[in-house]
């Protein structure tokens, strides 16, 4: 089975550099899913799986620093949200293996692309335009590059 691949857009930026090349590897590491899926190797996809969710971890945590140091209102409310998307992929992450084995690939894919949506084309829209309107001096305080 054949996957498209995600291409960044310059309509994904939020605006932060840093954010930015995060959001990048993520879909990077998507990419390199889909392409251990099609080569329907089961160990190779867990490995790439790990990889996803270990760049995922670390974008989150970067993000909602600065999301909390910025004064977002809505930062817990985005952090809660991050806990639910790393707990939804774990949970894929666990079935994905047999899903590989049993030629159910595409389950497993559509459970990252929803996870990848989920945080950059919905929830990470919603803080851009806070984040434009902080004074830019004031906004490179909180990130750390």
């Amino acid at each position: 089975m054949k996957f498209n691949r995600i291409e960044w857009r310059p309509g994904f930026s939020v605006g932060i550099e840093n954010i930015d090349n995060q959001h990048k590897s993520l879909i990077r590491a998507l990419n390199d899913v889909a392409a251990s899926l099609e080569k329907g190797d089961a160990d190779e996809c867990v490995l790439v799986y790990d990889e996803f969710l270990r760049l995922s971890a670390e974008h989150f945590a970067s993000e909602e620093r600065i999301l909390f140091s910025s004064g977002y209102p809505h930062a817990q409310e985005h952090a809660d949200h991050h806990l639910r998307l790393l707990k939804m992929a774990e949970e894929a992450q666990a079935q994905c293996k047999s899903l590989v084995l049993n030629r159910q690939t595409t389950e497993c894919f559509n459970a990252l692309l929803e996870f990848l949506i989920g945080d950059l084309l919905e929830a990470d829209i919603k803080f851009k335009s806070f984040l434009e309107e902080l004074d830019k001096d004031r906004l490179r305080q909180f990130v750390t590059h």
